[in-house]
Formats: structure tokens, C-alpha cells, sequence
């Protein structure tokens, strides 16, 4: 057993892959049987648990023999020690990766294969919204709001005019929200984003069903399209990615944006045409939402030297959004 430690944030999660050798001969076929990577992970309180139990819903769907996407089987949970065993999904890089590598090339090639991988996911979380899962949890705009009002609530403690000047767009992303349809429910990952998208040899699998939920489909793809946006427009290391680039011009950077956006069109066509139509226009309020967020977060956690690359995207995002109707 040859243990690796994938992830680690101290006192809140671990993650350990466990490369496993059994013993081969005659009589002997636990190679066979039993899988060569084995995964635990660590948490919190009761969350390991409900995602122990969201897993076994998932695997007990469609999805288990699913071409379009790979998902790991739950092994067990054990209680006490809050740590659940489940099988593997191999990687070869996440599509996270793979936006940033794809971008600093900036090749036609790169951008072909970054459309592709794109495509495969588009059709990999239409499988999931589709599986038809049962799951108690119901996620919805108001949450998202919620959690910006108290990051807003937060902050102005110490600066004060913050408030009135980050609540505006607040109120009119609700106020659009509230005049706008949603579509129906459907099971959803709830924390969609591209580091959760793992590629092995041309498949696709999607990991950490913490948080999921039902909720519209404009939830998933909204977070998951801003995580998209962030990484490719990076200048600066952020998370676990190095960006080994110089800063473009602004010429260059608009051009960047252009593209993350058509490749982003692309995705969303690609779902529909393997779900259903979607109602574009809150895809883009849970997209605007979500890159405000991070713009509070990089204040909250204390990530401001990332904070000009997140302010250029929204400040491009909202006029490239007509369907917003912010002007």
C-alpha cells in the first residue's frame, strides 16, 4: 500500500489515493477483484456522511455505466472517524489544467482540444442533470444572494462605503432574476467547476459530490462557466495554478476573452442539444453573481493580488451579456 496525499487543508479536509498490490500465484486473484487505487477522504461534522449517501444515489443511477462520464464509486463510510473509501477516476490533468495550458499556447490546436474537452464535459453534466437522482437538498438563487449580502455585510465593517457601493448590482441581478422563468429542477453537482473535471485518455469524470443538490440547470453551468472564465483569464498564480506567462497587453487580453467567450457559447450549445434548452439569461445572472463573489472573496481571504484579473472579467462580462440587460 503506498499512500499519496492529493489534497490537504488542515483542519478541514484531507485527501489520500492509496496505490494497493496484492499478492499474485496460483489460487490468487484479488488483482482481479479488487481495484489498484483506492481514495479517502476527511470531513466535517455530518457532510462526509450526506455525501456518502449522494454518492450511493448516483452510482445506484445511469450513471455507474455511463459512457459519457465517469463517476467513483462509494466504497463505505466510516462514522466515527468521518472518513469515506471510494474507487477511483483516473487523471491525467483536470480541465482546469488544461484551460490554462490550452490559453498559454495559444495555439488553433490547443484551443481545438480545450473546445473538445469542453464539449465532452457539456455532455458528461447533461448525463448527471438527466439521471433522474432523488436528492432531498433544493439549492437556489436566494442562497447564492444570501452568501453575497453577508460577504457585502462582512467587509463594510471596515469599509464602510463599500455597502452602498456594491449593492446596486446586487439589487439589479435580483431584480432580473425575479422577472426571469427558471427552468426545472434537476440533480446537480452544486460546486461545478472545471478542477472538479478529470480527463484520462480522451474520458471525462467529475469528483467532490459534496454538495449536491437539486437545483436549476443554469447553477451548475453558471458557476461552472465562471471557474472557466477565471482561470483562462489568469495573469497571476491562483489556487494550485502557476501561470508562467507574461501579463499580456490589452489588446491581447480583450482578444483572450473573446475566445473564452465563444468556447463558453459552444459549451452551452453542446448541453442543450443533449438535455434541453436552457433559459440563457439566468445562466448569466448565476455567472455575473458568482464573479462577484469572488471579487468579495479575494477581499475575505485575503487573495487581492488576484482581484485585477477578476475585475477585468466582470467588467467585460456584463456588457458582452446583453440577455443581462444591465444598460
Amino acid at each position: 500500500c503506498r499512500p499519496h496525499i492529493a489534497r490537504y487543508k488542515p483542519g478541514s479536509r484531507c485527501t489520500i489515493v492509496y496505490h494497493l498490490d496484492y499478492p499474485k500465484g496460483p489460487g490468487t486473484d484479488a488483482h482481479q477483484r479488487w481495484p489498484d487505487l483506492v481514495v479517502a477522504k476527511t470531513y466535517r461534522k455530518e457532510k462526509g456522511q450526506n455525501a456518502y449517501e449522494t454518492m450511493r444515489a448516483l452510482w445506484n443511477s445511469s450513471l455507474s455505466s455511463s459512457t459519457a462520464l465517469k463517476i467513483a464509486e462509494p466504497l463505505s463510510y466510516d462514522q466515527e472517524l468521518k472518513v469515506m473509501l471510494q474507487g477511483p477516476i483516473r487523471q491525467e490533468k483536470t480541465l482546469k489544467q488544461l484551460t490554462v495550458m490550452a490559453v498559454k499556447a495559444g495555439t488553433t490546436e490547443a484551443m481545438d482540444e480545450l473546445t473538445d474537452a469542453m464539449c465532452k464535459t457539456a455532455r458528461g453534466l447533461a448525463e448527471l442533470h438527466r439521471s433522474g437522482v432523488e436528492l432531498d437538498k433544493v439549492y437556489g438563487w436566494e442562497n447564492d444572494e444570501e452568501q453575497v449580502r453577508e460577504s457585502i455585510d462582512e467587509l463594510s465593517l471596515s469599509v464602510p462605503q463599500l455597502g452602498p457601493a456594491a449593492n446596486p448590482l446586487v439589487e439589479r441581478l435580483s431584480d432580473l432574476e425575479s422577472n426571469s422563468q427558471p427552468d426545472p429542477l434537476v440533480p446537480s453537482h452544486g460546486t461545478f467547476r472545471p478542477a472538479q473535471v478529470l480527463m484520462y485518455q480522451g474520458e471525462i469524470g467529475f469528483i467532490d459530490f459534496d454538495s449536491c443538490c437539486k437545483a436549476e440547470p443554469a447553477k451548475d453551468l453558471g458557476l461552472f462557466l465562471c471557474a472557466f472564465l477565471r482561470a483562462g483569464m489568469a495573469t497571476v498564480k491562483f489556487d494550485d495554478i502557476e501561470v508562467h506567462a507574461e501579463p499580456p497587453d490589452a489588446a491581447a487580453r480583450r482578444a483572450r476573452f473573446e475566445k473564452l467567450i465563444a468556447v463558453s457559447e459552444k459549451f452551452l450549445d453542446e448541453y442543450e442539444r443533449y438535455a434541453r434548452p436552457v433559459n440563457r439569461q439566468r445562466v448569466a445572472l448565476f455567472e455575473a453573481l458568482e464573479l462577484f463573489i469572488l471579487i468579495l472573496h479575494a477581499w475575505t481571504k485575503i487573495k487581492v493580488r488576484e482581484l485585477n484579473d477578476i475585475m477585468f472579467v466582470l467588467e467585460h462580462f456584463l456588457p458582452a451579456y446583453k440577455i443581462l440587460k444591465l444598460q
